[in-house]
């Protein structure tokens, strides 16, 4: 039971690292028209981006400890 436990967290901070990079991306976007860079960022959805790479890291790491310890 504990083991399913750890791949459940696991499964969930991978998937809240893969939103947390696909947010990330879209928050910022940049183009170049005549070597001259134009940027558009969101500060908030980065925002967003950080707390859900956190989350991710902190089940990764609550999902290896509880896989350890059991």
């Amino acid at each position: 039971m504990k083991n399913a436990f750890a791949l459940i967290l696991f499964l969930i901070g991978i998937g809240l690292a893969i939103w947390a990079g696909q947010t990330y991306q879209e928050a910022t976007a940049s183009m170049e028209i005549l070597g001259i860079e134009l940027a558009a960022k969101d500060k908030i959805a980065q925002k967003n981006a950080i707390m859900y790479g956190a989350g991710a890291l902190l089940c990764l790491i609550l999902g290896f400890l509880s896989w350890r310890k059991g």
